[in-house]
């Protein structure tokens, strides 16, 4: 799946423009799904690209995307924090 965004934000971004708003949910996108596959690092690479993605007069929607970043964040945090409880009761 991140190749399928991967290669339609390339088709948004020579049609539209590197900062449109469109590229950044492409970007956005592509890390829910990192996240989902457990590829934490790729996900933090494109939430950060987002911030670059957006001029400020979309200042609204970079907002929007910000706040879905830090819940993303924030569920790996409790899932990363779970998964710790779960291994530490398994080993004892």
């Amino acid at each position: 799946a991140p190749e399928q965004y991967s290669q339609g934000m390339e088709i948004e971004k020579s049609f539209y423009g590197e900062n449109h708003p469109y590229v950044a949910i492409s970007l956005s996108n592509m890390g829910n799904v990192y996240v989902s596959q457990a590829e934490y690092q790729k996900a933090l690479e494109n939430y950060s690209r987002i911030q670059t993605s957006y001029p400020s007069d979309f200042s609204s929607l970079k907002q929007h995307h910000l706040s879905r970043f830090f819940l993303s964040w924030t569920s790996l945090y409790l899932w990363h924090k779970n998964y710790l409880l779960i291994e530490s009761n398994l080993s004892n």
